[in-house]
């Protein structure tokens, strides 16, 4: 793989005023808004999108996401194996596992495994109040071409 987006979900596709609540399971969804500056996001840069969410563990709420992504035309292309390890140990898995040239990390939290070598420049943290914004574009660009 050439270029890897690595995703969380909350905090960067929803925020804390985001109000949609998916039916099947009573939680918070994504947020429209923060929709779109992926969709825009995703028009500058030819990556995948890896789910590097807790929302890979719940089914209804992986369903929710995806069908929810594809009215935008954006597609998840595959997710992290997070069981029983940290964030940042799952995605350094998935990088040699599947030979990633390029990536970004685009996360709400700063796990402690982030700040471990060159990894943190990869790291793009998103406020959890209003989740991924449109300003965070171009430093998203420039962590994918490291």
């Amino acid at each position: 793989m050439d270029k890897v987006i690595f995703l969380d979900i909350d905090g960067v596709l929803n925020n804390a005023s985001t109000s949609n609540i998916v039916e099947t399971t009573g939680f918070i969804g994504v947020d429209e808004r923060n929709v779109r500056v992926l969709v825009k996001l995703m028009k500058e840069v030819d990556a995948d999108i890896v789910l590097s969410s807790t929302w890979q563990a719940d089914q209804q709420m992986y369903d929710y996401l995806t069908d929810t992504l594809k009215q935008y035309d954006i597609h998840i292309s595959d997710q992290t194996n997070e069981k029983g390890i940290l964030r940042g140990t799952a995605i350094r898995q998935y990088i040699k596992k599947h030979d990633v040239k390029h990536y970004v990390v685009i996360d709400d939290w700063m796990f402690p495994d982030f700040l471990k070598g060159s990894f943190l420049k990869h790291v793009i943290r998103s406020d959890e109040m209003t989740g991924l914004k449109e300003e965070q574009i171009p430093e998203i660009i420039r962590a994918l071409s490291l």
